[in-house]
């Protein structure tokens, strides 16, 4: 092993023997800690409930467009005439009501 000492000037041996074992690094040791631990499973639980809730919330929202566009639809009407400016009226009337 490199003598440490020498090169660095800090009197402090590191041996591997000067150093403990830790749980984490030892095979079978603490691994029931590691995933029994809130800390760990904290995080992935609110990624992953913050990912299952956009995926709802955006399969809704296309839900909600596909009718709002059926809506539309059957509001302007296939046989032209007065109804086909409709959207020149009900646009702005939209923004004034969301606003």
């Amino acid at each position: 092993m490199i003598d440490f000492t020498l090169v660095l000037g800090l009197g402090i041996d590191l041996d591997d023997e000067a150093w403990p074992a830790h749980p984490e690094n030892t095979v079978g040791c603490g691994v029931r800690s590691m995933w029994g631990s809130r800390r760990v499973w904290q995080p992935r639980l609110v990624f992953w409930a913050g990912a299952i809730s956009i995926r709802l919330i955006s399969v809704l929202f296309a839900l909600l467009a596909d009718q709002a566009q059926a809506l539309f639809h059957v509001v302007i009407g296939s046989a032209g005439g007065w109804r086909f400016y409709l959207p020149l009226a009900m646009t702005p009337l939209g923004f004034v009501l969301s606003a």
